[in-house]
């Protein structure tokens, strides 16, 4: 692939005036969200969790998406370079 697909929109957006480049950028920013019933089930998941945990912690790992691959790390790594935070 010439260009990763996991990447931020305005990686390929671009007007050559300012104003108008900011203004659509602006615009994805402020109104395309995850829609209300992906929030709710979430929520949800969220309050089970702390149900039956009374807490949690969590940690977004990001795997395979960056072009080195001497920073893609095994799980087992993360746990050992993470376990004493938790």
């Amino acid at each position: 692939l010439k260009y990763r697909l996991l990447s931020h929109f305005y990686t390929f957006t671009y007007f050559t005036d300012p104003s108008i480049d900011n203004h659509y950028k602006r615009f994805v920013r402020d109104i395309l969200h995850y829609r209300d019933d992906i929030w709710c089930m979430a929520g949800k998941v969220v309050n089970a969790l702390r149900k039956d945990a009374g807490s949690f912690s969590t940690l977004h790992i990001r795997r395979g998406d960056l072009q080195f691959k001497e920073v893609k790390i095994s799980a087992e790594d993360w746990y050992n370079n993470s376990k004493e935070v938790w």
